[in-house]
């Protein structure tokens, strides 16, 4: 059902420090290009999240954030003109699928698996990769006597 819809870029900036700097963090569609705004409000705790993984320092978890959309296809996210989300009174009851995010790949390439990170090949589709990365069991929980 999304398959033909327009991908449309998501990002968000920082509400308290009057920045006009948007952070580009991924990616919505909706059926039929009709639930763009729904979509990004549904997803705001999606891309927000997303945000502050992939700018740690420039997003923090404190930060009250606006959320917008741009059907630019310009890739330079401060040439772009954004519209900043607001409210959508009426959301259909199946708006979930309906809708659909997908975040793009943090700089280090840990969460991309679609080859699109900036830096050295990043696919991580098996469990055998993430162990010769040495990315095997939890260890940062495990308890010692």
């Amino acid at each position: 059902e999304l398959g033909t819809a327009d991908r449309i870029r998501v990002a968000v900036r920082v509400a308290e420090r009057g920045s006009a700097k948007w952070f580009s963090v991924g990616e919505i569609k909706s059926k039929d290009n009709d639930y763009t705004e729904a979509a990004v409000i549904r997803h705001r705790t999606l891309i927000g999240d997303h945000a502050r993984r992939m700018f740690p320092a420039e997003v923090l978890a404190i930060d009250n954030l606006e959320f917008g959309y741009t059907t630019d296809k310009d890739d330079d996210s401060e040439k772009c003109e954004w519209k900043v989300v607001g409210r959508v009174e009426a959301m259909p009851a199946d708006i979930d699928k309906m809708i659909g995010f997908r975040g793009f790949p943090d700089l280090t390439g840990f969460y991309s698996s679609s080859g699109k990170a900036a830096t050295g090949n990043t696919k991580q589709d098996s469990f055998a990769k993430m162990k010769n990365k040495g990315i095997t069991g939890i260890t940062a929980l495990e308890v010692h006597d």
